[in-house]
Formats: structure tokens, sequence, C-alpha cells
């Protein structure tokens, strides 16, 4: 059982990276060995790729997806909804390019902690307010440079994070516990 109170099922987007027929697809498991491809092309706007996939209590899943600029004019991120059985998704535009993404919901609300790549490139909390398709920064870690890929636990008080950064200079691993409220 998750979080939410359903049966627990295991889901991950895997992507082939190709400049010309890329694409992320959807797999499920339900014992954790054997996975089957659920949606086979996910995705294939741009050179799509990494991915953050979260469900809400009401089952419906999302996913943060990162496009490169690699042959596309477009680069900003795309959010993916669907519910179940997660056959039919529906894709918007967000307003920034971002890479790494990892989702969760508090509280009711849809975050993610990502790479941004604006004024300058940093990991930071995001809102994603899909309703808009913008994606707020709520909080910028110490960060710069080669940085992102985060890891999260989320409790109801206390967001811990792990993610790397080279803004000191090398690559380290950082750690980092955030107040929520």
């Amino acid at each position: 059982m998750n979080g939410c109170g359903a049966s627990l099922s295991l889901y991950g987007v895997a992507y082939h990276p190709n400049e010309l027929h890329g694409y992320v697809a959807l797999y499920r498991s339900d014992d954790g060995l054997q996975y089957n491809q659920l949606k086979p092309l996910l995705n294939q706007s741009g050179y799509v790729n990494e991915s953050g996939l979260v469900f809400d209590c009401e089952g419906k899943a999302w996913c943060l997806l990162r496009r490169d600029p690699l042959w596309q004019t477009d680069e900003r991120a795309l959010l993916g909804e669907a519910n179940p059985p997660y056959t039919s998704w529906h894709w918007r535009v967000l307003d920034k390019r971002i890479g790494g993404p990892v989702n969760f919901i508090w509280q009711g609300r849809h975050f993610g902690v990502v790479r941004l790549y604006d004024e300058r490139v940093r990991t930071s909390i995001v809102e994603v307010l899909s309703s808009k398709g913008e994606l707020i920064e709520c909080l910028t870690l110490p960060s710069g440079g080669d940085t992102s890929y985060a890891g999260v636990i989320v409790t109801e008080e206390e967001l811990r994070i792990s993610y790397y950064s080279a803004h000191e200079g090398t690559c380290a691993i950082y750690f980092a516990k955030v107040q929520l409220s």
C-alpha cells in the first residue's frame, strides 16, 4: 500500500535517446522483477529524456519530462498527466527548461526538485502549476554548474534532499533539510 491507501505497482519511464526517433516509454511491474511496457511511445516531442513520475492520492499520474536542444528549438519541459490505466496522456509545454526532475506531492500540491537553466544553472525546489503550465521557484539550493539529480524524502514537516553540485569547484554530494510549512 502507498501513503494514499492504494495497491502498490511499480512504474518507470525509460528513454531511447536518438536525435531523429527518440522517445520515452512507460513500464509497469506488479512484482518488481518483471516489467511490461504499458505505453510504448509515451512521448516523442523533441529530444525527450530525463523524467520524474509521481501519483497523487486520486490515482492521477504526473510526469515531468526534460527536453534537450540537440536538434529542436523548444527545450522547455513537458508535463504529462494521465488517469488509470495510464495509457492515455495529456501533455503541456511548461515555461522553463529543466534537468534531472523528481516530483513529490505535499498537502495536495505538486512540487519538484529540478535543475533550472535560466539566468544561471542551479538546483531548486519548484511548485508545478499544471493549470498554468508554470514552474514557480520556491527555494534555490546551494548549487551551480554541473548540478542536479536529487533524491527526496517527504514527511509532514520536512523535506530531505540529496543532490550533487559543482558550485564549490568540484562535484560533491550535498544534503539539505527543508522545513515544510
